[in-house]
């Protein structure tokens, strides 16, 4: 391991001598022969590319210097990284052969010497700097910081300082087995002589130790309360079974789970609440106690008093022995970001409908409700969830303040309670439960006490308990068994408190129709009911339905439900003849319902005075409810179908862009979904799962074409070369017909094929003002315009 070599002297840039002297010896004998001051300039050139060739090369040597610079940062960060390791790995080994009280307390055996607290060690690690800057790494890697600090176990130990730190030092010794008599000491100056080693105490965090050769250091004391030392030295059940049910009868939670120094500890969340707040650094052992609680209050409470909703959001598994419980209303975890946005929805629901049950008993509290089970809502990492989900602050503020009558209970464990916790929250949390902690602020917060963050590390289960304000408890926490589990009263399973999301395919044939008039359109969600219920449309009522989404988000399965509900014709507007079949349709609408799929494309087919007769024609048929009809267009809108959108008096929009949602549903936009499947949609403000069905037994629409054959007379107008001759047909072209006034009576004796025309060569040769029907982009497409009567579409037939 060492330091990355330094930086190369920059090397120098040459001044290009013959670049300068080229020019200027060539002016000079131009000027020699030519005498013509203008070859001066020529002259003037060689100073000019001298400096630009320096400047240059300074500009490479800069950036020469800028990439090995670079370089050698990237290797001083990849060489930290490796210190941290080594220094990570050297740390533990020391740990190892000394541990201190703490893991002692928690079972290990302790080591040679005697710890006294941890502070910076020699790493053994010298590293020669090769720049300035590599100071700072050189340092840093000679030293381990936070180490044991130990001394022989030979000699008394003198201790000085403060009565309760002087006590908290020699527990920790103490706890440390074959530890040498200890003296404590207001003063360095009071300690006996004897003392060959003494340590001062400055504060919580802060000594130095002195040893007989006066050399020493700084370093932070290892510290045990009398909680800690009770909590280990308690022996107490294996099981939850072993620590009895709470007394019959009463209308609180009471459950065993945790022995203290008397025996069982009995907590009732309803008494000593009504909520909770649990805290605890990592491996503290927070889920063991939460599931070690919540089976303990299902052993002692049947599912028609009790329920639980627990919120796992540290990986989804804490919970996973509860899931099977009768109790069980709801398990949600951070891996199901779908169940996590309905968790806001689903409490504020629940308290609406907690509110009703009891207005309805003419209850105040629920003790008088009967049939309405108390509700406990257990938040694993509850600083996490608030973090992701920055709304659900204000859902359990407002729990926590309404929840004693209404029956809902918070159970919530944070590592860090300090700053998790609202002070309007955690006011209302009677009941406070403190695993080990890192910070000395968080258990002050937490317990008014540091005891917890005196607690030693690698005993999972160790805890301090306040009820409403009573001085601390240590207490140790009863893992619970399977067999705990196993003998819990099965019943009837508690209400979920909402529902699971709409599944990703809703089956037409799956959802009830109450009326002919009605049409389903899907599955809608309404979590604040709690409820799903069919999406329906009708017709006859409500007017037009647009469909919007994204292509593959469900637009053609929404016309095939709508299509497998009663009579309806169907135009494609994306087949080549889509906008032919579309006019055809809004000129003489069918008698049934009307479904046009990708109505922006049979626009878009069309010619700019089409489009817009037809955009004007299918506004007005749609307002005056002179057709029934369904459209699905594809969003973002294309610019010819954005008009046409607000003539729809009801939008389904599936996936598709916020701004076009925002356009088109109007309202706040929902949150967007991971990977919405597709028919995944919003009706009316709810969240919708279009209905599918097997197959659309629409009739589709054909667009009206005449056949035409060259066996009868014709005028044929024509802007396509080649046409076979035959008798009685005249062929001429748009221009022909214009400059050969002899031609236009025919036109009153025969009728006259335009073929190749565009709609000014229609009014230009016919004299009308009125659009002929489009045609599509397919062979042999023409208008047919006989005497007295208006155009047709007709396609000509060229194999007689």
């Amino acid at each position: 391991m060492q330091l990355p070599p330094s930086l190369p002297d920059p090397e120098p840039v040459p001044f290009p001598l013959a670049v300068v002297l080229v020019p200027v010896l060539t002016g000079a004998v131009l000027f020699a022969l030519t005498r013509s001051p203008l070859t001066l300039a020529l002259a003037a050139l060689g100073p000019v590319a001298g400096i630009a060739g320096v400047l240059d090369g300074l500009r490479r040597r800069r950036k020469t210097r800028s990439r090995a610079v670079a370089r050698r940062r990237q290797a001083l960060s990849a060489l930290r990284e490796e210190l941290e390791e080594e220094h990570q790995r050297r740390r533990a080994e020391l740990l190892a052969a000394s541990p201190p009280a703490a893991d002692v307390l928690a079972g290990r055996a302790p080591g040679d010497r005697l710890v006294l607290g941890f502070g910076p060690v020699p790493s053994g690690i010298r590293l020669r700097p090769a720049e300035p800057e590599d100071e700072g790494i050189t340092r840093d890697a000679a030293v381990l910081a936070d180490c044991p600090i130990t001394v022989p176990r030979t000699g008394p130990v003198g201790v000085a300082g403060p009565a309760p730190l002087t006590s908290a030092v020699r527990r920790a010794i103490e706890a440390q087995g074959r530890h040498p008599p200890v003296d404590e000491a207001r003063a360095i100056e009071d300690l006996p002589p004897r003392c060959s080693v003494v340590l001062r105490l400055d504060g919580v965090g802060r000594a130095v130790l002195l040893t007989p050769d006066e050399a020493g250091g700084h370093l932070r004391p290892e510290l045990v309360s009398r909680p800690a030392v009770a909590a280990a030295d308690s022996r107490g059940p294996a099981s939850l079974g072993e620590l009895g049910l709470p007394a019959a009868g009463g209308s609180g939670l009471p459950a065993r789970f945790a022995t203290g120094p008397d025996g069982p500890l009995e907590l009732d969340l309803v008494r000593d609440g009504p909520h909770a707040v649990v805290g605890g650094t990592t491996g503290s052992g927070k889920s063991e106690l939460l599931v070690a609680w919540m089976t303990a209050l299902a052993r002692a409470h049947p599912p028609e008093r009790l329920a639980l909703l627990l919120v796992d959001f540290k990986g989804g598994t804490a919970f996973d022995p509860l899931a099977v419980l009768p109790h069980t209303a709801g398990v949600v975890t951070d891996l199901d970001p779908a169940a996590l946005a309905r968790l806001a929805t689903g409490l504020r629901s629940e308290l609406v409908r907690r509110e009703q049950v009891l207005r309805d008993a003419g209850a105040r509290s629920v003790e008088a409700a009967p049939g309405l089970p108390r509700l406990v809502v257990v938040v694993d990492e509850f600083a996490a969830l608030l973090a992701a989900h920055p709304a659900l602050a204000e859902v359990f503020t407002d729990a926590a303040s309404r929840g004693r009558a209404l029956g809902v209970h918070l159970v919530l464990c944070t590592q860090r309670p300090a700053g998790a916790m609202r002070d309007a929250l955690l006011a209302n949390c009677g009941l406070r439960i403190g695993l080990r902690m890192l910070a000395t602020e968080d258990s002050r917060v937490l317990l008014g006490t540091a005891d917890a963050a005196l607690l030693p590390s690698g005993a999972p289960g160790r805890c301090v308990v306040s009820r409403q304000g009573e001085p601390p408890l240590p207490c140790r926490v009863v893992p619970a068994s399977p067999g705990d589990l196993a003998g819990i009263r099965r019943g009837r399973r508690v209400e979920p408190v909402w529902l699971p999301p709409l599944p990703p395919l809703v089956r037409l044939a799956d959802l009830p129709r109450r009326s002919p008039d009605e049409l389903v359109l899907g599955l809608a969600d309404q979590p604040e009911r709690r409820r799903q219920a069919p999406a329906v449309w009708r017709p006859g009522e409500e007017g037009p339905l647009l469909v919007a989404g994204e292509r593959g988000s469900g637009r053609s399965t929404l016309l095939a439900a709508l299509a497998a509900q009663g009579d309806s014709v169907l135009v494609r507007g994306g087949a080549d003849d889509g906008a032919e079949a579309l006019w055809d349709s809004v000129i003489s609408p069918p008698p049934g319902l009307l479904l046009v799929d990708d109505l922006d494309l049979a626009l878009g087919g069309l010619g700019d005075e089409h489009r817009i007769e037809l955009t004007e024609r299918l506004a007005h048929a749609l307002r005056s409810g002179r057709v029934r009809a369904a459209a699905a267009v594809q969003a973002p809108l294309a610019g010819w179908a954005r008009p046409l959108a607000s003539s729809f008096a009801r939008t389904l929009g599936l996936r598709m862009p916020r701004d076009d949602h925002a356009l088109l549903l109007g309202g706040p936009v929902p949150p967007a979904e991971a990977a919405p499947p597709p028919g995944a949609g919003w009706w009316r403000g709810d969240r919708v799962q279009v209905a599918w069905a097997p197959a659309s037994p629409a009739a589709a629409v054909r667009p009206a074409v005449e056949r035409i054959a060259l066996r009868e007379p014709l005028v044929v107008v024509s802007r396509m070369p080649g046409l076979p001759a035959a008798d009685g047909i005249t062929a001429v072209t748009p221009e022909d017909w214009r400059s050969r006034p002899e031609l236009w009576p025919l036109a009153a004796r025969v009728p006259l094929l335009l073929v190749g025309c565009a709609a000014a060569d229609h009014r230009a040769i016919t004299g009308r003002r009125e659009l002929p029907p489009p045609l599509a982009p397919l062979p042999g497409r023409a208008w047919l315009v006989r005497p007295g009567t208006a155009a047709v579409r007709a396609v000509l037939r060229l194999d007689g």
